[in-house]
């Protein structure tokens, strides 16, 4: 689970092969590339289950507490970029957005100014 930003971008070299939304997983990626580039990759952690990323604030462990907030950010059905926000594992989602893949990363700076967990990642990523 305690992975490097640059060890989860490449292990999603892997998972586009053949995959019906391309676009939408290699924006994810590029989001993991834009993350592992920002000086002290903005102090988010990541990991992934199988085509989701997980971010939170805090190095995660397994299993992960159920009372750590988590941003899970994947493609859907419809090739779109999900953002889902969760409190905690019984919370229902704080935020929800579905992005076309050219806006993932603009998306995810707005996400960071919503919820407040970094001023440091700016809106280019």
């Amino acid at each position: 689970m305690d992975r490097s930003w640059i060890e989860i971008v490449e292990g999603f070299d892997c998972l586009k092969v053949d995959h019906p939304y391309y676009e939408a997983l290699d924006a994810v990626q590029n989001l993991c590339s834009a993350i592992a580039k920002t000086d002290g990759h903005c102090g988010l952690y990541g990991f992934t289950s199988m085509h989701t990323l997980i971010i939170t604030q805090t190095k995660p462990t397994y299993p992960l507490h159920h009372s750590i907030q988590r941003l899970r950010v994947q493609p859907n059905d419809n090739g779109q970029v999900e953002f889902e926000f969760k409190q905690s594992d019984y919370s229902k989602s704080e935020y929800s957005r579905c992005v076309d893949p050219n806006q993932t990363n603009l998306q995810m700076s707005k996400f960071l100014k919503h919820v407040g967990w970094t001023k440091s990642l700016s809106v280019s990523i």
